[in-house]
């Protein structure tokens, strides 16, 4: 069954029933041309970590490499700045993660989402469209990838965002950015990041203040 698409035309691992962390964001929210420095930069680096024979823990060196990305990406999304911050309004967040909300135990397990002034990050679990038998190869029938989702909660959200707010163009930007999650432990980090993420931004002091965030019983 098909794991790799292409994005833009680069190809994009997406493993059938696995755990992702996501990342909206959007349409000004970063200038491109810094987005796409950033991914070039990470992209060599990566290329050094695997040419290099010393490195012993390859997957933990790639694994602190994509915090470091995560982390970069951060705060730019939080920087002061005149772009766009459409969620800042109530109404506007609350579409949002509601939609995100919508396709819970349709087409994944959704663990947390957050919605930001000008972002989104969510972790799902697509776990639960792949049968107990499954052989590891079989075509699923039906299945629905994680970009597919993606373009759902957006393309949704989008019209009902501009529809509520009066608002008119461009919503998100192209794409998102995921991490597959490898983990237990990667699990329990991209939930915490996700969740303290308007604790970081210094909005609230507990994530439990913040009206546009959830996270999963048990």
């Amino acid at each position: 069954m098909k794991t790799f698409y292409k994005r833009k035309n680069q190809p994009h691992f997406q493993g059938i029933g696995a755990a992702f962390c996501v990342t909206v964001t959007c349409h000004d929210a970063v200038p491109r041309a810094i987005v796409e420095a950033l991914q070039e930069e990470r992209r060599q680096a990566l290329a050094e970590i695997e040419a290099n024979s010393t490195i012993k823990d390859k997957l933990m060196a790639r694994a602190e490499l994509h915090i470091q990305f995560e982390e970069k990406l951060e705060a730019l999304l939080h920087a002061d700045s005149v772009q766009e911050h459409p969620f800042k309004k109530s109404a506007a967040a609350q579409i949002v993660l509601d939609q995100i909300k919508k396709y819970d135990g349709q087409y994944y397990h959704l663990c947390a989402a957050c919605v930001m002034s000008n972002h989104i990050h969510f972790l799902v679990d697509f776990s639960m469209q792949v049968p107990v038998d499954w052989d590891g190869s079989a075509e699923i029938e039906h299945y629905v990838n994680l970009d597919k989702v993606v373009g759902y909660i957006k393309g949704g959200s989008s019209y009902e965002v501009n529809k509520q707010t009066g608002r008119t163009g461009t919503l998100w930007s192209y794409g998102c950015y995921d991490r597959y999650i490898r983990s237990e432990k990667h699990f329990h980090h991209a939930m915490w990041y996700i969740l303290n993420n308007p604790v970081k931004a210094k909005l609230v002091k507990s994530w439990e203040d913040y009206p546009y965030v959830y996270a999963r019983e048990g």
